[in-house]
């Protein structure tokens, strides 16, 4: 474990008491972000001792330098030290100033510590090129914003869908709320998560999560409470997030978010890079912390008018969740994968055959996990209107009795 996490700039993050996470130079902006999506973990225990230590601004040592075998063009693996470079760009000359990333450790290895160094941090953009930014793209993130998501998304949630499993636990691609026992809806992206979690939170459930959930292999369902992931169909399903939000805004920031949310009421699922947290949304919201877990609802799209609600047998619920699972984090390029097989490229290991057992470790685990809880399938329409939402939520509460 390195030194510095006894510092007294660095904030710990405990996560259900399952796995630790560190980080160092927590005044930097980029903690700061860090901090606004694992508040919710802050200071409960196991950051004395982090499974996983986040350093900013800092290389390993101070006569560190890039080195290791180059795989591909943009990373290099050290076996000996299991350590990983990923660099900005392809360079004859590796230099320092070059790095994005350097991994230490083995993720997949139970009690095996991880850190992780980003020794540059860029400085914000010009306020004209934000500006500009935001008009073509619709892009409301600072810089510090985009690598503290490309360091959570890439990096630590990958870590947690690996080592979790080795605790009993899992990583569920879902949305959850709870009124004493949990739901959890899963499907295919954008298909309706959030909407329904945002539905049931503003009537009173508590909240768990709207893209990532963990389930326990005793039927235990655990909060992670990140940020939403708003898209143009939850301003026209909820208007009032439009005022709400951009009462946080400063002046320009308020008007390009009124902008695309004027321009986006036509064009559903258009994801706005946005990402508040949901106390920015319900000023009254109660976030769960853990709950039996009592139902599951599969959603599906279907060409029809109006809604659909059957019970389904647990068994392909459970193959569905690890399959989303799969797809979310073992073939999707938003979580940085070379990041994870380069150490078995450069050991000339059969890196599927990893993949295929952590695959059967998530599926046996959400087996037992769901075992004890009904199953649905909810059916909705093309386009998701908000009384469809309350149809749903009215068969499904009744269904549950």
């Amino acid at each position: 474990m390195p030194a510095e996490t006894q510092r007294p700039d660095s904030a710990s993050y405990d996560i259900h008491g399952i796995l630790g996470i560190g980080v160092i130079h927590c005044k930097n902006p980029i903690a700061q972000v860090i901090h606004r999506e694992l508040q919710h973990f802050a200071d409960l225990g196991k950051g004395e001792r982090p499974d996983l230590t986040i350093v900013l601004g800092s290389a390993p040592s101070p006569d560190w330098a890039p080195h290791g075998t180059p795989i591909g063009e943009d990373l290099l693996c050290d076996k000996r030290t299991e350590e990983v470079t990923v660099l900005r760009r392809s360079e004859p000359v590796f230099s320092s100033d070059n790095v994005r990333f350097v991994l230490r450790g083995d993720t997949r290895r139970s009690g095996a510590p991880v850190s992780i160094y980003v020794p540059s941090l860029k400085t914000e953009a010009p306020q004209w090129l934000r500006v500009a930014r935001a008009l073509v793209r619709h892009d409301f993130l600072a810089q510090e914003e985009l690598l503290a998501d490309a360091i959570l998304a890439g990096l630590v949630e990958p870590f947690l869908y690996y080592r979790l499993p080795n605790e009993g636990h899992s990583l569920a691609h879902a949305s959850a709320v709870s009124n004493g026992l949990g739901i959890l809806f899963y499907g295919s992206s954008n298909v309706g998560k959030t909407s329904m979690a945002l539905h049931l939170v503003k009537e009173g459930f508590e909240f768990f999560g709207d893209d990532l959930v963990i389930l326990n292999e005793n039927g235990r369902l655990l909060s992670y409470p990140k940020r939403i992931k708003l898209e143009a169909q939850h301003l026209t399903a909820y208007p009032t997030l439009t005022s709400w939000i951009g009462s946080t805004m400063n002046p320009v920031k308020r008007l390009l978010f009124k902008r695309f949310a004027r321009n986006s009421a036509e064009t559903p699922f258009q994801m706005m890079f946005y990402h508040p947290a949901i106390s920015e949304i319900f000023d009254d919201v109660r976030i769960g912390r853990q709950s039996d877990l009592g139902a599951l609802v599969y959603l599906k799209r279907a060409m029809r008018k109006d809604i659909s609600l059957r019970e389904i047998e647990m068994e392909s619920c459970v193959e569905t969740l690890a399959t989303n699972l799969f797809w979310e984090f073992d073939t999707s390029a938003y979580r940085h994968n070379p990041y994870r097989y380069c150490m078995a490229y450069a050991s000339n290991d059969d890196f599927l055959e990893g993949e295929i057992e952590q695959h059967r470790k998530v599926t046996r685990l959400l087996g037992k996990a769901i075992s004890r809880a009904r199953s649905f399938e909810l059916q909705l329409p093309p386009k998701l209107e908000t009384r469809h939402a309350h149809q749903a939520m009215d068969k499904l509460l009744s269904a549950l009795g």
